[in-house]
């Protein structure tokens, strides 16, 4: 009865309300009803790193500016990327990381699956 009453008056340790965790769901990694901590999906803000699907002339362009250090890239292929702005709507400007000594600058990105878009990576 007292670990009860104990966990009716600490946050978090008794019942969780719609869409948050307990302590002992953090502590256990499950997640809240309708996704991690909520079901509102993350927003893109300055200085969050996302992935970036290349296009074919981003894969030219890069490749061609290698210098020294680093890999050839190829259409498809995905890299982080740092958002540096973000607009209305979601779309960003942000800067590319390929495997190389060249990022890409890329500008109104939007949020998506295909080349020239930027998504958010997996958890793991």
């Amino acid at each position: 009865m007292a670990d009860e009453e104990f966990k009716k008056g600490v946050p978090g340790l008794g019942q969780a309300a719609a869409g948050e965790r307990t302590v002992a769901d953090a502590v256990m990694g499950r997640k809240a009803p309708g996704g991690l901590m909520g079901s509102q999906p993350p927003k893109p803000s300055i200085g969050r790193t996302v992935l970036y699907t290349l296009t074919a002339d981003d894969a030219l362009e890069v490749n061609r500016r290698i210098m020294a250090y680093g890999n050839q890239v190829a259409e498809g292929q995905e890299f982080p990327m740092i958002i540096v702005r973000v607009y209305d709507g979601g779309s960003v400007n942000g800067q590319v990381l390929p495997d190389n000594d060249r990022a890409l600058w890329v500008a109104n990105i939007p949020e998506g699956t295909g080349p020239k878009t930027w998504r958010w990576p997996p958890r793991t």
